[in-house]
């Protein structure tokens, strides 16, 4: 494997180090010896330097080593994991700079203790092959961990919205249009846009949008989307304008279909600024403080609302995320998208495409997860109903006040569950789980209305205690593992407490 040049220069300054350190060497003894200075070895041996041969010469004789030992790529067994841990996919799709950290903060830590921090990289690359985790999946943890470390908030976005507003005289109440954002794509930034079907193929029947660049950007969008959907695509498009994000991606860039951690992060920044452009904060927060002053609580309500401000309802619980945390003080709750998977000896799957936790995990999390999540949930019972229904366009609304098994926690769960246009594509449902604090519960005043059904959930079937649940499709196999452990250490302690009193 051929390391590549910051590699090279971070496995050179790890050998000088370790041979410094070997020879009792202080930086002010081996600039003695070689003639280099202090800060130019420190330099060197933090990665960000590479010295021409006779500095490097000048090194090795000082230290003791042949010249060739001291420029070789090789490392020894106990280091070559950090080799290929620099070396791996793993390590090239860490989008470091998102969380202020570049390469040197991290050679750093390699090079402090370099035998431990070898032990933990193989314990990462050994979890990333055994979960084959692919480059997608890296971004989208890390894009989560981004938004989580932010609280669901960019006043970035906020700020660059209310500009847009102001430039292109945009309205803060009532609606935006799609022909209004096609004029400014069109006459600001020479856009041509093309309303057409995406073709036959079935891989491209869930396509929204391509850009794509000749001679002038050209933005193709699938007309048989939903009014709606047409309408957050184009100012998605405009977001990629007004934020400068179009400098960033290639001359091709398709809707849904990520490479680089920085199409996950634009695509994000483009979904933010398309649900506050839609969704003017202070109008929003308004309606919102009437929704929430209700004291009896009806999926109506929400009806109403969505059609009021002509939006879906992705774009609704999107917004909300954005909100809550600092208009109304409600910062732990969490977002699930899931869709259909397939049936299997009979019995539907579901899986997690999507998930966001605000101050610690809530809910059913773990994309990754191959178990069979709760059916108590309303995300998995309202999309299961769904299923039955074979409604293909309409959408299902629904709530339910969940209360963990495992942590004793309550969540208000608001959840939407919708079928795709075409029969053959998944249907999905997305929740907005708020934990139900002593601050939710002020701020939501229908969280006492008896009609809510109040319901005891668990993660998955494989995990639930529960043991007169109808709604059960798999046997608690992981719960009884869990509770075999927990009676065996308890027996070891209660035979330690028996020889204890013996021996005495």
């Amino acid at each position: 494997m051929a390391a590549n040049k910051d590699a090279i220069r971070f496995i050179l300054g790890l050998k000088i180090k370790q041979l410094r350190d070997a020879k009792g060497l202080s930086l002010k003894g081996l600039s003695t010896l070689s003639g280099l200075s202090q800060s130019y070895i420190n330099e060197i041996e933090k990665g960000k330097k590479y010295p021409k041969v006779e500095k490097l010469i000048s090194l090795a004789k000082s230290l003791e080593v042949s010249f060739d030992n001291l420029v070789s790529a090789q490392l020894d067994k106990k280091l070559r994991p950090i080799l290929d841990f620099l070396e791996s996919d793993f390590y090239k799709n860490l989008p470091l700079e998102m969380f202020g950290i570049d390469q040197y903060d991290l050679y750093e830590l390699m090079s402090d203790a370099p035998d431990k921090f070898s032990s933990f990289i193989l314990m990462m690359l050994s979890l990333a092959r055994n979960y084959d985790m692919n480059p997608e999946e890296i971004h989208r943890a890390a894009l989560r961990s981004f938004i989580e470390a932010h609280n669901g908030s960019f006043e970035d976005v906020e700020l660059a919205v209310a500009q847009a507003r102001i430039r292109y005289n945009l309205p803060e109440k009532g609606p935006i249009t799609i022909e209004k954002i096609e004029k400014i794509l069109i006459e600001e930034y020479k856009y041509k846009i093309v309303f057409a079907t995406p073709g036959k193929h079935p891989l491209l029947q869930t396509l929204r949008s391509i850009y794509t660049f000749d001679r002038g950007p050209i933005l193709f969008i699938n007309k048989e989307l939903l009014e709606t959907q047409k309408l957050f695509t184009i100012i998605k498009e405009f977001a990629f304008c007004a934020l400068n994000l179009r400098e960033e991606v290639s001359e091709t860039r398709v809707d849904g279909v990520k490479n680089t951690f920085r199409d996950v992060l634009n695509d994000f920044k483009s979904n933010y600024f398309a649900a506050a452009l839609l969704l003017n904060e202070e109008v929003f927060i308004e309606i919102m403080q009437k929704f929430f002053d209700n004291q009896t609580f009806s999926t109506s309500s929400i009806e109403e609302i969505l059609k009021e401000l002509n939006i879906g309802p992705e774009t609704f619980f999107n917004r909300l995320i954005q909100v809550l945390p600092k208009q109304f003080g409600i910062d732990r709750l969490f977002y699930l998208k899931f869709q259909t998977s397939d049936v299997f000896k009979g019995i539907r799957r579901f899986k997690i495409t999507n998930e966001i936790h605000l101050n610690g995990p809530h809910g059913p999390q773990g994309i990754r997860l191959n178990e069979h999540y709760c059916r108590r949930w309303i995300t998995v019972s309202l999309l299961d109903s769904f299923c039955e229904d074979d409604a293909l366009t309409d959408y299902k609304l629904g709530i339910q006040k969940s209360k963990m098994l495992e942590s004793g926690k309550e969540f208000m769960c608001f959840s939407v569950a919708r079928g795709p246009k075409k029969p053959h594509l998944p249907n999905t449902c997305i929740t907005l789980g708020i934990e139900l604090n002593e601050r939710a519960r002020e701020i939501i005043k229908f969280h006492k209305d008896p009609r809510i059904i109040t319901k005891d959930v668990s993660k998955t079937c494989e995990r639930c205690p529960l043991t007169d649940c109808d709604e059960r499709v798999a046997p608690p196999t992981i719960y009884e593992k869990i509770t075999q452990v927990e009676c065996k250490d308890n027996a070891v302690k209660d035979l330690i407490k028996e020889i204890k009193s013996l021996s005495n």
